[in-house]
């Protein structure tokens, strides 16, 4: 008796402290199961954005726009604009694993250089998971005008979600439109 209670408790503990790593469950956003990346990025309910389009990406693109990747099992690239013709895009890069997905925001987070002045990165959190705000910099009209980008990993997936608006709300609210 008390080794079946012993064995049944060193169950539920293993259970419990991998349940609250994240490793079962709790892994936010809707259900991945099911879906590829061509699913993902298009957007049905994005308020105040016009779905323009999407297209299957490489493993040439995706390496050159952010690392590379010999895990990955498709990408795809939805295009959007906002009520203020603002272009926006959201990336959806499936990999081989959950882990994989991780190693790939790590690795691409690595590219960054720290900012000269304020944070390069923001964790923010929407859709029940954790993602990451990359703030960037562009020439436009002769001035340094700020990006934004939010990027996280949902079980194999790994999403990005940017545009051409100097407004982070904006590129938050395509992010959180994913349901992902």
């Amino acid at each position: 008796m008390n080794r079946k209670l012993l064995v049944c408790s060193t169950l539920a503990i293993m259970m419990l402290t991998l349940a609250l790593s994240g490793c079962i469950g709790g892994n936010g956003g809707r259900d991945m199961s099911g879906v590829d990346a061509a699913d993902v990025v298009v957007v049905e309910d994005a308020s105040g954005f016009e779905y323009l389009g999407s297209r299957a990406m490489t493993v040439d693109e995706v390496s050159r726009q952010y690392v590379a990747v010999s895990d990955l099992t498709g990408a795809a690239e939805g295009l959007y604009q906002d009520t203020g013709a603002v272009d926006y895009y959201i990336h959806a890069i499936e990999m081989e694993s959950s882990s994989a997905a991780e190693n790939f925001v790590e690795q691409y987070k690595a590219t960054f250089r720290p900012l000269s002045s304020g944070e390069r990165f923001t964790e923010d959190s929407f859709n029940d998971h954790a993602a990451t705000r990359i703030n960037t910099y562009t020439t436009a009209d002769g001035t340094q005008a700020a990006r934004y980008r939010y990027i996280w990993s949902n079980e194999n997936f790994v999403i990005v979600v940017g545009g051409n608006s100097a407004n982070p709300e904006s590129a938050r609210a395509l992010a959180e439109a994913t349901g992902y």
